[in-house]
């Protein structure tokens, strides 16, 4: 069961699966902007608005494979594939099998509760109910703030399977962080993403707050944050994933519809302190 906050978006999303609605329109089934329900629904569901709606229509693929004889190409066809290639592709993606593959194998699971791998995965991915997350909020201006750091590209998918960027900052950026001078904190890490609901396109940019700003090592870059409003997010513990899932969940889910602030849509940004954790949200005016 996801946020009942989401459930308008995610019927519509299943009445229209077929018609390609625009993500806007998706958002605004919740009543939220784009920015706000892309986090929101990522957090809720574990996957990005465009991830959920193709295994959604491979989902269905799915159930037409085993239960009628309809062509694999018909079948692609009538579920937005431009090709059967390309559906083979993404069915293979999903379900480790090709299409044909699949309505011969699975047959025989008609009657069983994982007859589409859909609903697995997404048990999978979702938070699980774990302790309570407590976590202090406040609204404060910071800025400028100037940023040294080096940034990765991948996906939201990629991330969340291959976990790069956790992978990117031990392996590639905390080796080359003493070439940062002028740190304002020695030991607070930042991390800031920018997420793309339209491509899910994912940047992050891991850096350390310095004093000035200055002429970047090679590989690295400074990013100026200019004074702004934010909402900070203290959980009273460092959180794993399922937990940030579940902060993420109460900030866009339960905080910003009860104060009435609004996400700019531009990042957020985790400071890492040595025995805390603090996730800024900027907002839109002061």
């Amino acid at each position: 069961m996801y946020d009942p906050l989401l459930q308008p978006s995610l019927d519509f999303i299943d009445r229209h699966l077929l018609d390609n609605p625009s993500l806007e329109t998706i958002a605004a089934q919740s009543s939220y902007s784009l920015s706000h329900f892309y986090a929101l629904f990522q957090a809720s569901t574990g996957f990005t608005i465009r991830d959920y709606m193709r295994r959604r229509r491979l989902a269905l693929a799915a159930r037409e494979l085993v239960t009628t004889r309809r062509r694999v190409l018909d079948i692609a066809v009538e579920l937005g594939f431009e090709s059967h290639e390309t559906f083979t592709r993404a069915f293979r993606a999903v379900y480790g099998l090709a299409p044909n593959v699949y309505r011969r194998q699975r047959r025989d699971l008609l009657h069983y509760q994982n007859l589409d791998a859909f609903s697995a995965q997404m048990i999978e991915r979702t938070p699980r109910p774990l302790e309570p997350v407590h976590v202090a909020v406040q609204v404060l201006e910071r800025g400028p703030i100037h940023l040294m750091g080096m940034q990765v590209v991948t996906s939201v998918a990629e991330n969340i399977d291959q976990h790069l960027i956790e992978h990117f900052i031990q392996d590639v950026f905390i080796p080359r962080s003493g070439e940062i001078h002028g740190r304002v904190a020695a030991n607070v890490l930042y991390g800031m993403e920018v997420g793309d609901p339209y491509t899910d396109r994912l940047e992050h940019f891991t850096a350390f707050e310095v004093q000035e700003p200055a002429r970047p090592p090679d590989g690295m870059r400074l990013r100026i944050l200019p004074r702004q409003a934010y909402a900070v997010f203290s959980p009273e513990r460092f959180l794993g994933p399922y937990d940030y899932s579940l902060l993420v969940r109460y900030a866009f889910g339960e905080w910003f519809p009860m104060s009435g602030r609004q996400f700019s849509g531009t990042f957020t940004m985790d400071v890492y302190y040595p025995n805390r954790l603090e996730v800024y949200v900027p907002l839109v005016g002061a």
